[in-house]
């Protein structure tokens, strides 16, 4: 599927304004610094190794699921003075559909 759709930001970008293009056009002109965060000496001087990693993911992993699982706390509160249509222990049983 060839998408030939151009969307903008604004009138000035549809338009092509001049001081739009030239305010805009040094807007991503600095290269990134992969070199500095890609060091393999940073990486081998590193004092964690893989299993105190791997060690930590687990935690994390097992924490975020124990966290995720907590049930909601369900409080019953007694009647102080017992209606006398409802018995304990007998359900109500209620109509909701008709079948013919």
């Amino acid at each position: 599927m060839n998408n030939s759709r151009q969307y903008w930001q604004s009138v000035e970008q549809l338009e092509n304004n001049e001081e739009f293009v030239a305010k805009n056009s040094d807007e991503f002109q600095d290269e990134l610094p992969l070199d500095k965060f890609l060091e393999k000496e940073e990486l081998n001087t590193s004092s964690t190794s893989r299993r105190d990693f791997l060690k930590f993911v687990g935690f994390s992993v097992t924490a975020a699921t124990l966290a995720a699982c907590e049930a909601p706390v369900m409080k019953s509160i007694p009647y102080v003075v017992k209606p006398e249509e409802i018995t304990p222990g007998v359900a109500n049983y209620y109509a909701s559909s008709y079948y013919d």
